[in-house]
C-alpha cells in the first residue's frame, strides 16, 4: 500500500511540473498594427514604391507581397498588401506564393526547404453530391478619367460646388453601363453617382466687362484689372501648372489641387496703362489660383 501511494505521489508531481513548464513558455507577441489595423507596421512603413501596375514581393518580408494599381490611369498608384500561406514566399516570375525552393531570387533559390512528403496512396473518401449549376451574378468594374471632371457651381436648391466626372462601368458579361444612366455623373467628393445638374440648378453666368490686355508674346495676353491682378489664363495653366490628386490615409479621394510654378502679377504704370511681371513662390511652394496664395507642394503620402 505504501509503494502504491509513493508511485501515485510521483506521477502527480510529474504532471504538475509539466503543466507549470508549459504555462511558463512565453508567447511571441504579434507585430503591432498602429498605422493600419489590416497590416503589421513593418509591412506598411517605410512605404513601398510603385513604378508600374502589378504584384510584387515585399522588399522586407518575402512571405508578404503587394499590388500596385493605377485606378485613375494618372500615374497615382493605390497599394494593397497580401500575406502568403505559412511556409511559402511570393515569386515575382510566377505571380503566386510557392515554397522557397521553387522561387527565384531574392525570395528563393538559396533556401533548401521542400514540402513534406505525402503518401501517394489515395484514401478513398465519399464524394459529395454535385450541386446544381448556377449562373454567376454580373459584376461591375467602374472607372473614370480625371480629364473628364468639371467643376459645377450649383445654386438650387442650395448653393454648393461639385466636381463631377463621366464614369463608365463594364460587367463580366460584356454589358456597358453609365453612372446612374447616360445623364448621370460621378461626384468625386461624395463618392456616388448623381444626376447631371440642370440649367435651372446652375448658378447664372455673369459676364464681367472687358479688361485691358497686356501682351506677353505673339500668342498670349493677360486680361488685367484692379479686381484681378493675377489673372488665370488657360495658357498659364498649360505652361506652368500641375494637377495633384490628393487622398486621405485610407486612399479615398479628397480633392484635385492645381499648383503653378509661375504666375503673372499685373500692375499699373504712372500713365495708367497696365504691365505685368512673372513671379514664383519661394522654396517648396507653388502658387494656387483657387486660394490666391502660395501652398506647399503635396508629399507622396498625400497624393493618391
Amino acid at each position: 500500500m505504501t509503494r502504491e501511494l509513493q508511485r501515485l505521489t510521483v506521477a502527480v508531481a510529474v504532471v504538475v511540473a509539466t503543466a507549470t513548464a508549459v504555462a511558463a513558455v512565453p508567447k511571441t507577441p504579434a507585430p503591432p498594427r498602429t498605422i493600419d489595423p489590416r497590416y503589421p507596421d513593418n509591412i506598411v512603413q517605410p512605404k513601398v514604391i510603385c513604378l508600374e501596375e502589378g504584384y510584387f514581393h515585399h522588399p522586407r518580408n518575402c512571405s508578404w507581397y503587394f499590388r500596385c494599381e493605377d485606378k485613375m490611369k494618372r500615374g497615382y498608384f493605390f497599394t494593397t498588401y497580401y500575406e502568403c500561406a505559412p511556409g511559402t514566399v511570393f515569386d515575382d516570375a510566377l505571380d503566386v506564393c510557392v515554397f522557397p525552393y521553387q522561387a527565384g531570387p531574392p525570395c528563393g533559390g538559396s533556401l533548401n526547404v521542400r514540402p513534406p512528403i505525402i503518401d501517394p496512396t489515395p484514401i478513398p473518401t465519399p464524394r459529395p453530391p454535385t450541386p446544381p449549376a448556377t449562373t454567376l451574378a454580373p459584376t461591375r468594374n467602374c472607372s473614370y478619367e480625371i480629364s473628364s471632371c468639371r467643376q459645377y457651381e450649383i445654386c438650387q436648391p442650395t448653393r454648393e460646388t461639385k466636381i463631377l466626372c463621366i464614369m463608365v462601368c463594364t460587367t463580366n458579361v460584356g454589358d456597358v453601363e453609365w453612372c446612374d444612366g447616360e445623364d448621370g455623373l460621378y461626384d468625386l467628393r461624395k463618392d456616388e453617382c448623381v444626376a447631371r445638374p440642370t440649367g435651372a440648378q446652375l448658378c447664372p453666368a455673369t459676364t464681367p466687362p472687358p479688361s485691358p490686355t497686356v501682351t506677353i508674346d505673339t500668342a498670349n495676353t493677360l486680361r488685367c484689372s484692379h479686381q484681378d491682378l493675377r489673372p488665370a489664363e488657360d495658357w498659364i495653366f498649360s505652361l506652368y501648372c500641375d494637377d495633384y490628386v490628393l487622398c486621405d490615409s485610407a486612399g479615398k479621394f479628397q480633392q484635385v489641387q492645381v499648383l503653378c510654378s509661375n504666375f503673372y502679377q499685373c500692375r499699373t504704370r504712372p500713365d495708367g496703362s497696365w504691365t505685368s511681371e512673372l513671379r514664383h513662390c519661394l522654396g517648396d511652394f507653388k502658387y494656387s489660383y483657387e486660394e490666391d496664395r502660395c501652398l506647399p507642394i503635396p508629399s507622396e503620402e498625400e497624393q493618391c
